[in-house]
This record gives C-alpha cells, structure tokens and sequence, in this order.
C-alpha cells in the first residue's frame, strides 16, 4: 500500500470500526504471531468495536485473565463496587448496548446499580431522579476523546511489572492487515523507546480470535505512553503505567508506633501562635529519640489565599498544594540572608503572635495567613527568591504548567474572591485568552505564589529528612483529604476532570442518620483515566515527596463515591464506582519510589473485597479499639485483631480518651443539640462501650481496680489494651499524652462547635508546649508501662 494511501486509512481509526462476531468471522491475511496458555489481556469496551465480551467462565478455562475491563460498564449488582481487573465474580452483559432500555443502559455504562445494602444491611434503592441525575451529569462530563479511541485502545492501562499484557484492538479481521503496516511502540519516561508487536489471541471454541498488542514484561515501572505511527500520522494512543505487584517498604514482621497529632494546636516559643513546620521538625526529632517510628499529622493541603481561611483541613483548596500555615519563617534561609530591615519588619509581625503561644484560646487561622503571607511579601520583595534561584526554577520546570495554574489561580482571587462569577462563568478557565492575559498582568503575582510552595516543598522535605535521620524508620504520615471546595484551585484547574452539578458524602448510618453531604466535587472517573490519572498521580506524589507514608481518608472513595445531585439531600445519593484498581496501583507505584507506608481509613461498614484489595496491594488498614466489635457485637480480644493496619484508641472525630471514659461526649453532644437519641439512651450506650472497655483490660489483666473515669490510670490501662493486638503499626495521640478534655472536631457540627481550632491543652485547661508534653507523667508511664514493656 501506498504510504498516502496507508495515512488515509490509519486517519479514521479513532473513530473506531465498528464489528460484531458475524463480521469478525472473515479472516485477514496478515501473519502474526498466535498467543494462547495464561494471558493479561485487556479488553476494549463495548460500543468501541466488541458488542459482545466473551463470557467469563470460557476465559478463565483458557487462563485468560480480564486485567482491562472498564469498571465503569461493568459493576457488581450488589452496592460493592466493581471489582478491577480480574473481576472474576460476576458474568459482563452479553449483547450489544443499544438493545437495552435507555435508563438500563445509561446505568450499565457508568457501572450503576439500583440500589445499594447500607450500614443496616438492608437493601436502599435508589431514587428515578437521583439516578436520572447522576447519569445526566456523567454524560454531559463525558470526554470527547473517549469517543476517539485508536482502533478502540484505553485511554490509560494500568498494569504489574514482569508480566505480560495484552491490548485488543477493536478491529474487524478485514482491517487487521492495515493496522500491522504501522509501527507500534512504548515511549518510556525516559524517552528511549520499545518496539512491540501485534499479535492474534487465541480465545475459546466457537469465539473468534482478536488482534492485540503485546507489552512486553520488561517494561520498566514508570509512566510510559503507546503511541502509533504510519508516515506522516502519529497517535500517541495510551498511557501505560507500569507498577509493582505489592508494596514493601518494612522488613517483614517489623512492628512500629508513632504519634497522631493536629500539627496546628503544638506551640513552641517560636510558633506564631499555631504549630508549623519548625514544631512538627521538633516533635519529630523527641519522639525518634523515644523510639518512634513515624508522626502522623492533619492535612496539610493548601487552603484559600485570602482570608478567612478555612478552618477544617480537610476541606481544602489544592490537594496538590501545601498550606503556609505550615511555614516556619524563622527556619528559611532567606529570613536570615534578609537585610535587617526587612528581619526586624517580620519579627513585628510576628511578636503579637507569638503572645498568644502559652494561651488555651482558640487559634485564629486567619490572623496567622495574613502575617505569614506580609512577611513573605517582604522577603520577596527583598528579592530573597533569588537566594535559591536555581532551585527554585528547577522546581517551577518540574512542576509545570499545574503549578503556573495553580499559582494564577491564588492571583485571580486576590483580585476577585473565590465565588466571583467571572471565575466560573464562560470561557475563563486557565487555558482562555482571558487567564493568558491575566497571567500576563499578574506575572509578579503568579511567581511569588510559585516560590511559596517552592518554600515549602523544600522545608517539609527538610523535617522528613531530620526525622529520618533522628532514628525513625517512616517519619512524617501526611492525611489525604477526599476532595476540595466548589470554589477552589483544583476545580477551577481541572474544570474538564470535575463534576460540579453533584457533591460528595455519605448515605444515612447509625452515627449520622440524615447522611453527610461534604460539599466537594468529585473527579469524573472517565475523565481521570482519560488523562492518564496525572492530577491523581500528581496529589499522591506531592505527599510522598514531603513524608514517609500517606494516610488516605474514606479510602473507600478510591473504589466508589457516594455522590449526591446538588440541591438534593445526603439521603438521595447514588454510588458510583472508580476504577480502584488503577487508583490502588498508582498509589504503591509513588509510594515505592519514595518508600512511603500507606494507610487507608477504612472504618464502618466495608465489604470484604475492600480490605482484601487493600491486603493485596500492601496497604494497611485502620483499627479503633473503641470500633472493634465483631458481628455477634462483643468486643474483639485484642490478639483477634487483624494484623495489616494502623491502630489507634479512638480518632480525631472523637473526644480524647479520658474525656471519652468519663462520658463528656454524651454532655457535649447534648449541650449541642445533636444526639441522634435521647440523651439517657445516649447515656446508656456510653456505659455499655466503657463497660466492654473494662470488662476486656480487666480479663487482660491491664485494668485498674481503684480509680476514677478517665483517670490517667485508665488512659494508661487502654493504651496497654491496645498494644496487646498484633497490628504492624500502633499510635498514640498527643491530646492523650496530656488528658486534654476538649474535642478536636465533633461530627454534625459547624459553627455550632469551634472545630479545628483548638490548641493543645492539660486535663485543667492549661496550654501545653512541646517541652510540656516531653515531661507529662503520663507520658512518662505510657512509655514505661506500655512501649517499653508490652
């Protein structure tokens, strides 16, 4: 064939050719190579080219295993999500389509159920307008390159290093000659390339065999693209990601402990008047020298650039982004390579601040962002970003165009406010005339953002390096929030990967009875793949780079969302699936390149397949001894405990533990107005908890026989409880170190409690300093009775 003539035909490929077996049936005559035994083989979806999937039982007797089927057209019928790849329980729909009803089909394609089994276990079907308007708002965000597939190739294949793969083309047999006169290749990340070959599989009796491109098993772990060439015409067709099986970053058997802590609520002399980068460093260091392995700490994501700041860290502006809260000015080079003037104008700043250290107030997170943010400005402005200028561009170059964006983003509220309609009306998004123009006019602006996160970034790195070098085998364990604000610098960056018209929570339960409705978007999960996850791949790395493990709230996010049409309530969500298993596997593939642990929050009602693909991939879990009931309701003996996770005594979303034993939470959720029963059943569950409580440290042998509730004796006695269950990783909260009484955050609550503002206290109310905790009695017998002896 003439090389004009080949371009011609390869040109209209993206649009996919359609086929069906009966068309399948003609035999082309090119010669490739016949794979038949065990295969990865990854299958194109229908409606790009195979109508009808081969049924499961007839592959697995041929040891072919789907590794590439679209969680997003085939969903398990129950409320799991899909499983991914390997989905091995369930048969895929057989027949094409278009043949099903329009509700029927709508569903099918995003992987939808009817219903979901809640925390009651009880079937709950989904509302006809819930369901109505989650699909139309998955539709109206559909990519249009996912319509445009090369000869039906996935946008992205996620697969395990040292096995082989294989993509089908969606092809009749008639165009299986054109399609190998091209040159198929893997562009690495490196830039050197692999060529690779077109093969025929060879599938069941009475199942014609497809064409597929074989990826070698050599292939290296790392972000490498498909691409597709003939003359003139170039597809660079996939993304393939290629990941380890398995996440391994302890010695096997090796257990740790650390410490959780609200970073914020720890002062310091230096502090201004919130904790920082310096306290966490500080922190990091005294509990290495105890013999902890790692400090797990709030979200540190970056938050708005104008006040008021957001209180809740886990509501954020950029989950790729840091917060300058978390800034320790006094620790940056350039505050010390300042001229005086400029020295002397920041510790005025700050003098005011640091006042309020020793004081058991609430912290005030606004007055904080605006005196980091002036200082800044005067280093900046003393032109102290060029201290470290090529460490600086390096940075900006390697971050790229998601940090101008995010960067003009933090310029463009500065002059209009998060909300203003010129932001999120029309055509003003980052790649418009408009944001270029505006880049433009702010170019100042726009780098002295980029320096700020260029400052942090390298301090955070810092912290992890002294704690590493302190003796701790992790260090710092940042907290992944599950999304961000409507009105924030992801959104607005990633306007194509979001889908605002719905908002992420959660469905009724026992503890919140109305649902839970977080008011942040959620990604677009075909969209995501479409992009090849790099904003996901982006969040992930940005952590790891700054720690040594991540932990991942609501990790069941990863394997489906509860997403709710907005104007709705909480209880007229619907789930839909993500494709977990692509997700999982990106995760460990940052997490080994820079030797991070990772938890994922994985509390309440949690189908089995989600622990186990946790388990598989060499995630932990999460353990709360308060939580740990087995299904008969009695409390778990702790050596029954599940092994593979992070354990604590309670959580941030409770009160600390010697608040918790003496009943607080009943009075303080009373006082509130938010019981979700009278306050004497209430009262009653309380009583039954703690007495589960006693009656286990008691048969352990750890309770106290004279004491009061909430002692330090009994926070000591359920501390040793704890450390009797075989969990690889345990911690100990700092509020408990002290008996601080007051709750960090109380669930249901917005202005109703001060959430996320309170600083570190005593049992009487008193401000703790980091050298105030180092002497605490308690700690003290917590390390010998329980760290050094259990």
């Amino acid at each position: 064939m003439a090389r004009a003539a080949r371009t011609a035909e390869l040109k209209r490929f993206p649009a996919s050719s359609p086929s069906n077996t009966s068309q399948r049936s003609v035999r082309g005559s090119m010669a490739t190579d016949r794979v038949s035994g065990p295969k990865n083989v990854y299958f194109p979806h229908p409606g790009n080219g195979l109508a009808t999937l081969p049924p499961l039982p007839f592959l697995r007797n041929e040891g072919i295993h789907l590794s590439g089927r679209n969680p997003l057209l085939h969903s398990k019928t129950d409320n799991q999500a899909c499983q991914f790849p390997s989905q091995e329980s369930f048969s895929p729909p057989v027949g094409s389509i278009k043949d099903m009803t329009h509700q029927h089909a709508a569903s099918q394609k995003w992987g939808l159920t009817a219903g979901y089994r809640g925390a009651d276990h009880t079937w709950h079907p989904y509302s006809a307008v819930s369901l109505k308007a989650v699909e139309t708002a998955l539709g109206t965000h559909l990519p249009a390159s996912s319509q445009q597939r090369f000869a039906g190739l996935p946008a992205t294949a996620v697969v395990e290093k040292e096995k082989l793969h294989y993509l089908t083309l969606a092809a009749a047999q008639t165009e299986w000659d054109l399609l190998q006169l091209a040159d198929w290749e893997v562009h690495l990340e490196d830039s050197s390339r692999i060529p690779l070959r077109l093969v025929t599989i060879e599938l069941p009796e009475k199942i014609d065999p497809v064409l597929a491109v074989e990826l070698p098993a050599a292939l290296p772990q790392g972000y490498h693209r498909l691409v597709v060439t003939s003359a003139d015409v170039t597809y660079r067709a996939t993304h393939i990601i290629v990941t380890p099986a398995h996440l391994h970053v302890l010695p096997d058997q090796q257990n740790v402990w650390g410490l959780t802590a609200q970073i914020y609520a720890l002062r310091g002399d230096q502090s201004w008047s919130m904790g920082d980068s310096h306290d966490l460093k500080e922190l990091c260091q005294w509990a290495a020298q105890q013999g902890a392995d790692f400090v797990s700490i709030n979200p540190i994501h970056a938050g708005s650039p104008v006040t008021p700041v957001e209180n809740s860290p886990y509501l954020p502006r950029s989950r790729r982004y840091l917060s300058v809260l978390m800034l320790s000015i006094e620790d940056l080079p350039e505050y010390h390579s300042a001229s005086a003037e400029c020295r002397a104008a920041i510790d005025t700043l700050a003098a005011p601040l640091k006042a309020r250290n020793h004081s058991p107030e609430l912290l005030d997170r606004s007055a904080v962002h605006t005196a980091k943010i002036a200082a800044l400005e005067l280093l900046f402005g003393d032109s102290m970003y060029t201290l470290r200028l090529d460490l600086f561009e390096e940075f900006c170059q390697r971050e790229g165009s998601q940090l101008r964006d995010y960067a003009l983003w933090c310029a463009l509220v500065e002059e209009y406010g998060e909300d203003h309609p010129i932001l999120w009306e029309g055509d003003h998004g980052p790649s418009s005339a408009w944001a270029v123009e505006k880049s433009v006019e702010h170019a100042k602006r726009l780098k002295f953002h980029q320096w700020v996160q260029f400052l942090l970034t390298e301090q955070l790195r810092d912290v992890q390096r002294a704690a590493k070098a302190a003796g701790m085998s992790i260090g710092i364990v940042h907290d992944l929030a599950v999304g961000v604000g409507l009105h924030s610098a992801d959104v607005w960056s990633l306007s194509s990967l979001m889908v605002p018209e719905v908002t992420v929570g959660a469905p009724p339960d026992a503890y919140n009875q109305l649902g839970q409705n977080w008011n942040q978007p959620p990604w677009h999960p075909q969209s995501l793949q479409e992009a090849g996850y790099a904003p996901f791949v982006q969040m992930i790395r940005k952590l790891c780079e700054t720690g040594g493990g991540v932990r991942i709230d609501h990790i069941l996010g990863l394997f489906r969302l509860w997403w709710i049409p907005r104007g709705m309530p909480p209880t007229a969500g619907v789930y839909v699936p993500f494709p977990y298993d692509d997700l999982l596997r990106i995760v460990i593939l940052e997490a080994n390149r820079h030797g991070c642990v990772i938890i994922g929050e994985d509390l309440g009602t949690v189908e089995d397949y989600v622990r186990e693909a946790l388990s598989h991939y060499g995630i932990w879990g999460t353990s709360v001894l308060w939580y740990e009931y087995d299904d008969n309701g009695q409390l778990r003996v702790p050596d029954t405990i599940r092994r593979d996770c992070m354990m604590t005594v309670s959580t941030h979303d409770m009160p600390p533990v010697s608040a918790y034993l003496a009943g607080k939470q009943v009075d303080l959720r009373d006082s509130l107005g938010i019981l979700g029963q009278s306050r004497e059943a209430e009262w009653q569950d309380y009583l039954r908890n703690r007495a589960d409580i006693v009656e286990m440290g008691t048969r352990m042998g750890v309770w106290p026989s004279d004491t009061f509730p909430g002692s330090d004796a009994e926070v000591l006695a359920i501390h040793q409880l704890m450390w009797l269950a075989p969990a690889t990783a345990k911690a100990i909260a700092l509020v408990d170190i002290v008996a601080d009484q007051r709750s960090e955050n109380v669930p249901g609550t917005d202005t109703e409690y001060p959430n996320w503002l309170v600083p570190l206290c005593d049992r009487d109310g008193h401000a703790v300093s980091l050298q105030q905790v180092q002497e605490s009695p308690l700690w003290t017998a917590l390390k010998r009775d329980v760290m050094d002896n259990i």
